[in-house]
């Protein structure tokens, strides 16, 4: 046997496979190197000559195979690293024989600056498996055969989750911000890797957030008492061992008397998730689920829904599963009191009864689903709204399920319009976040869909949020709670970049003061992003000070905090030729490597032609610089698709960004599709796949706005309704 038998395969062979790995390093910060021991302990389960294991760009100095069963120790004749396949092949005089041993390797390799592996970087403890040696055996985003953490976000729920120890906007944003990703995209939840190089593509916000969603869910249906004591049984059980997603399930399922395993077996399995329809008819109401798909095909996959409902109170809830395509609940119990007898029932005006009712299914927003509500229920409970009836994460939950259902066409964008116009006093960060989030998605697609009435949807915008920024001002409050400074940098943020007159005056007049002392009280860390939006939209070619003043800022700053806001921004002017040299600044030694993403993210409008030609005239120079880790996916997604990520005070995983913005036409996703034809690398195959449907879901969301009739008065109103 040789070792070529082992080249190009999708998996490592089978005969071994590891328990435990123990990892120490040691760094040389000087040199910019590492090196480290890691010993594995095995389980040969037939006689072999070799051993496979995932590494990559690593110089080996030592290899032994102690084995318990024989009391042996064992030193390899061969050692082969494959680059191209990521494996260290180690091959053996002598047959391994059956039975457990431990595999101990010395290793020394850079520290390198690709953001891939052990790099230079503060988040480095993310991507450790990327480089050490290591088995992955049948990978899978919801099911791991290796010791290290890939999971931060899901891991985090579920520690979070036994020690009872939720903070209060992770608690609302994890059952919100959940679905962003998983909906664009439609992604099972258990992905088979191919090859090494794409594991990077999987481990993304789409399988951590789909799978937090998922547990956030279970434990919204069985409760946060039987959550929590199933979660300290499974760490129990398997402490210091390697699990699968089936073995949670069983867990649940032993402790809470539910069949777990049946229930989440559609939610890891298939694609997308479903949309409840919702209808009333006087007692009577009817659940209809479908499966949403942003592309807007959907077929007869069903999924076991735990439902939950409010009526009218908090204190009026059902719970039920929704087993079935169809079902109706009788809500007879909960619309009338439990003192009024059946007569009486049946003289009470029905339609009177209805209209004060308000019906919010999926209550606290702990479901994996959406809601679609027919016409009567849609006004009840945008009233609910309006009259603060509604928790804040119910308040977000409507307008996330309306966005996303419209973004789907399921929904027109007057509909959405109309339910945000109801949110005009609304004080929430997290309700407000979400709304900002969403003015921002409308405004770019409209940019394509109806150019003409962007003003008028930017001022309607406008007004929804001059509330919110009278009641924050730009001045901070003694003994203001953190959420309330950044509700103010939010809102700020958002009335700069929809270019409302006075926040720019009072903006740029800061920054003036700013260019003098640095440590000036009149712009906090909220507010001086909105400061440098308003200086870098009144920028242009002939007019270039603001640009040069933010670049001064950049080179003058002593830490990262004090350039990333800079970066965000310096490529948002809306003249192209400000945005072509803000990419060629972003390119220069000047700017770390990893914070070349800020950039990217805040491409404008008007500078995304350039940026997409730019990017095509320099393809060669990025490939080669920057590689095929995890920078070339931030190129892929924020040039090609350009796509909003929020959240610009969550640094994990992915940097997050104010706006940005994409192309809408399958005529460019044509042109995409042709310039990677023969460019296209399995790092990133996947990446660029998603990016292409992306374009592809906005140019079909575009046509959809285009033939709304009734769009052109419904803005027009709205613009001008308490206009300041």
């Amino acid at each position: 046997m040789e070792t070529k038998q082992f080249k190009g395969q999708a998996r490592l062979p089978e005969f071994a496979i590891p328990k435990r790995y123990d990892i120490s390093l040691k760094t040389d910060l000087s040199e910019c190197t590492f090196s480290g021991t890691v010993q594995v302990n095995l389980n040969i389960l037939e006689d072999t000559r070799f051993l496979v294991l995932n590494a990559l760009e690593l110089v080996i100095h030592q290899v032994w195979y102690t084995s318990s069963s024989h009391n042996q120790t064992y030193r390899p004749c061969d050692v082969v690293l494959d680059g191209d396949d990521e494996t260290l092949v180690l091959v053996f005089d002598e047959v391994l024989g059956v039975g457990e041993g431990v595999l101990g390797i010395e290793f020394s390799a850079a520290l390198n600056e690709h953001l891939k592996g052990f790099y230079r970087w503060w988040a480095l403890f993310l991507f450790l498996f990327f480089l050490f040696p290591i088995f992955i055996e049948d990978l899978l985003s919801l099911k791991r055969r290796y010791a290290c953490n890939a999971r931060k976000l899901l891991d985090k729920i579920l520690v979070s989750v036994h020690k009872g120890s939720f903070p209060p906007v992770w608690e609302l944003r994890i059952s919100g911000k959940r679905k962003k990703k998983t909906k664009i995209f439609n992604f099972k939840s258990l992905v088979k890797i191919h090859h090494a190089r794409s594991i990077i593509e999987v481990f993304d916000d789409i399988s951590y957030k789909k799978g937090s969603a998922v547990i956030r869910m279970l434990q919204g249906f069985l409760g946060d008492h039987m959550f929590q004591k199933s979660l300290s049984s499974y760490m129990r059980r398997f402490a210091g061992k390697n699990t699968k997603t089936e073995d949670l399930w069983s867990i649940l399922s032993e402790e809470s008397g539910v069949q777990v395993n049946s229930t989440m077996d559609a939610w890891t399995k298939q694609k997308g998730y479903p949309v409840i329809s919702v209808k009333s008819k006087y007692n009577i109401l009817e659940f209809e689920q479908l499966q949403l798909l942003s592309s807007g095909s959907c077929d007869d996959r069903l999924w076991i829904v735990p439902i939950t409902l409010s009526i009218g109170s908090y204190n009026r809830r059902k719970t039920f599963l929704l087993e079935t395509k169809f079902r109706e609940l009788d809500i007879s119990e909960l619309v009338h009191s439990p003192d009024e007898n059946s007569s009486s029932i049946k003289e009470k005006n029905r339609e009177t009864c209805d209209e004060h009712l308000w019906v919010k299914v999926n209550t606290d927003q702990s479901g994996f689903y959406r809601v679609k509500y027919e016409d009567k229920l849609a006004a009840q409970l945008r009233k609910a709204v309006e009259s603060n009836y509604l928790s804040p994460i119910d308040k977000f939950g409507v307008l996330d399920d309306m966005y996303a259902l419209c973004e789907a066409c399921k929904e027109s964008l007057s509909s959405l319009l109309s339910l945000m116009d109801v949110y005009r006093k609304e004080l929430d960060y997290v309700v407000v976040s979400k709304l900002i989030e969403v003015f921002y998605e409308v405004v770019k697609i409209s940019g394509d869909a109806i150019p003409d009435l962007v003003n008028e949807l930017k001022q309607f915008f406008i007004n929804l949020l001059l509330f919110s920024s009278e009641k924050s001002g730009w001045e901070s409050i003694s003994g203001e709670s953190h959420l309330s400074a950044l509700l103010r940098g939010r809102v700020f943020l958002a009335l700069a970049t929809f270019g409302h007159d006075k926040t720019h005056k009072e903006a740029i007049r800061r920054f003036q003061t700013l260019l003098n002392d640095r440590n000036t009280p009149l712009l906090s860390a909220d507010t001086r992003k909105a400061a440098y939006v308003a200086v870098i939209l009144n920028t242009n070619t002939t007019n270039r000070s603001g640009f040069d003043s933010l670049l001064n800022i950049y080179r003058e700053a002593d830490t990262v905090q004090e350039k990333e806001p800079v970066l965000r921004h310096i490529a948002s002017c809306p003249d192209p030729t400000i945005v072509l040299e803000a990419l060629n600044f972003m390119m220069s030694d000047e700017v770390r490597h990893q914070d070349i993403t800020y950039v990217l993210g805040g491409i404008s409008s008007e500078g995304r032609e350039v940026a997409w030609r730019w990017l095509k005239e320099n393809w060669e120079l990025i490939f080669n610089k920057y590689g095929t880790g995890i920078l070339m996916h931030r190129f892929i997604t924020n040039i090609v698709t350009l796509v909003s990520i929020s959240d610009p005070n969550n640094k994990w995983f992915t940097p997050r960004v104010f706006v940005m913005w994409q192309f809408c036409s399958n005529e460019k996703a044509d042109e995409i599709e042709e310039f990677f034809e023969s460019r296209t690398h399995p790092s990133f195959g996947m990446n660029l796949k998603r990016s292409i449907e992306r374009v592809r879901v906005k140019a079909r969301w575009v046509e959809n706005i285009k033939r709304e009739q009734s769009l052109q008065d419904l803005l027009k109103r709205l613009a001008h309704s308490s206009k300041s």
